[in-house]
């Protein structure tokens, strides 16, 4: 990241003005995308009222979903994410071939919702004339119009922030565009999210089961990697898929399957991973864990309920790695409390 800004020690900030071809990016996480998407769809819909072409950029992985929002798509990515997941799964040629694929097009605005200076570097190398992002993450070298934005600002906060500071407005109708149809059978479900990619970050899979035979009358689907259960949980995932009310989508869905599982779920008990974010661009009941990662930076006000242990001396903490095993954050949140409050949800009480 230092290096980066290094590139350009004595860039100076220009303000903000409309240009055309303009493209619009998140391409970090799907949980980022979600948070991003009305956003998106503002910057997209002020392009038009200005008669601005434009496309928005997001990873091959993210790309039926723009599609369904009725926008013109650029595949790209900065191999940051994929990276950070699995090393060895890097590509340099394919992000070498997104580049030059970008760079028939190069547009003159490029505004990057990512905000990193990896992000910042792969866009400059595609070709952007000017580029609008936030610097509070590097980049700042090559960044012409800085994003309005503050170290562990929340970031659903801030994208009404950044609409307002373009001359925008959020848009909410990409909900509607991404519904689609429920998934067969698994209508009204109640979705449980057990695993990130990072360790830390999970609920232990005991206290998911408590939960689960809290409810023996509610279906729950299971979604998550079985990759990243922890090797000394695994016996316990097999006994949750044991019980009756349950159903495996470990490794099941595809990226829109998944949205559309949650789009037409009951509620959803999930750890802070995208589908929290999914859910509350749906409105969809029920309650988020959080442990590592403080909830003020990436937890929606009106969205699902929050769970959340702050008493480690570490908190806020580098969600990788664990310093405090023996009392790890996310074992102290309790099923009871989870289970008190699903219990009050219209979908509980109803049955």
């Amino acid at each position: 990241m230092r290096s980066v800004d290094a590139l350009n020690p004595f860039k100076r900030e220009r303000q903000f003005a409309w240009t055309g071809p303009c493209v619009i990016s998140s391409i970090a996480g799907l949980g980022d995308l979600f948070i991003h998407l009305p956003l998106i769809a503002g910057l997209v819909e002020e392009c038009r009222r200005r008669a601005l072409p434009v496309r928005v950029a997001l990873r091959p992985a993210h790309c039926a979903l723009g599609g369904s929002c009725g926008w013109e798509i650029l595949p790209f990515d900065n191999a940051l994410e994929d990276f950070f997941k699995n090393p060895r799964a890097l590509r340099p040629a394919d992000s070498l071939g997104k580049l030059r694929h970008a760079r028939q097009t190069a547009p003159s605005l490029w505004i990057d919702l990512t905000g990193n200076a990896v992000s910042a570097l792969a866009i400059k190398l595609a070709g952007a004339k000017m580029l609008a992002a936030r610097v509070t993450r590097g980049g700042r070298s090559l960044i012409d119009f800085p994003l309005p934005h503050a170290i562990q600002e929340n970031e659903y906060g801030n994208r009404e922030r950044v609409a307002r500071h373009l001359g925008g407005a959020l848009d909410f109708s990409v909900a509607k565009k991404l519904r689609g149809t429920a998934l067969a059978g698994l209508a009204g479900s109640i979705v449980a999210c057990l695993t990130t990619a990072a360790r830390w970050k999970n609920w232990p899979l005991k206290s998911f089961r408590a939960l689960l035979e809290r409810f023996p009358g509610r279906r729950f689907v299971l979604t998550g990697l079985r990759r990243e259960v922890a090797p000394e949980e695994a016996s316990e995932l097999e006994a949750m898929l044991r019980l009756p009310n349950v159903s495996d989508g470990l490794d099941r869905f595809s990226t829109p399957e998944l949205v559309r599982l949650v789009a037409h779920a009951d509620a959803v008990v999930t750890n802070d991973t995208s589908v929290a974010h999914i859910a509350n661009l749906f409105a969809v009941p029920g309650a988020v864990l959080f442990g590592p990662v403080s909830p003020g930076t990436f937890a929606s006000a009106d969205g699902l309920k929050i769970f959340h242990d702050a008493t480690c001396p570490f908190h806020p903490c580098v969600q990788w790695k664990c310093s405090n095993q023996e009392n790890w954050c996310m074992q102290k949140i309790s099923p009871q409390s989870v289970g008190d409050y699903l219990a009050t949800l219209p979908c509980f009480t109803e049955r």
